[in-house]
């Protein structure tokens, strides 16, 4: 048995530099990712955020919004007092004062609507949905997608 012991040690060298420079070559083109997850598509990011879309419409917290608002538009205090804000409106655009204080009695209605308590219940799960759609857009935005855009086409 006649081992040549500095062939050996030669050939298991240059081994060594092959792989390590696979290695590299690996590391470095960008085809190969061995240690990072394959590349998400677009389209399964746009389809994720409409999923998200749809959860946060058929959400708890979502349908309260709209029934809020829906409480708001059915009651009778509202209507009574919008209907009248509105006519000031108008006439304070159109340059149709009826008296002096017009200004202040558009600013009194307005109080008056925001003082309804099924209008301050409409306001508080507002701000609460505003909230949880600022959060995802967010949270979106620091993983590089535009959240608002892919679901509603605004921005």
């Amino acid at each position: 048995m006649n081992i040549n012991v500095v062939a050996l040690l030669e050939k298991e060298q240059a081994d060594f530099q092959k792989d390590n420079l696979n290695n590299r070559r690996r590391i470095i083109t960008p085809q190969t990712k061995p240690f990072n997850k394959p590349a998400i598509e677009e389209r399964s990011v746009h389809q994720a955020a409409k999923e998200l879309g749809e959860r946060v419409r058929n959400s708890p917290e979502f349908r309260s919004y709209l029934l809020a608002l829906e409480q708001v538009k059915r009651d009778k205090d509202f209507q009574r007092l919008n209907a009248q804000a509105q006519t000031l409106r108008i006439n304070s655009k159109w340059g149709f004062h009826t008296h002096k204080n017009h200004l202040t009695d558009l600013q009194n209605l307005e109080l008056e609507i925001e003082s309804l308590p099924v209008v301050q219940e409409h306001q508080r799960i507002e701000l609460e949905i505003r909230q949880l759609l600022k959060t995802l857009d967010e949270i979106s935005g620091q993983l590089g997608v535009d959240y608002v855009n892919m679901v509603t086409g605004a921005r």
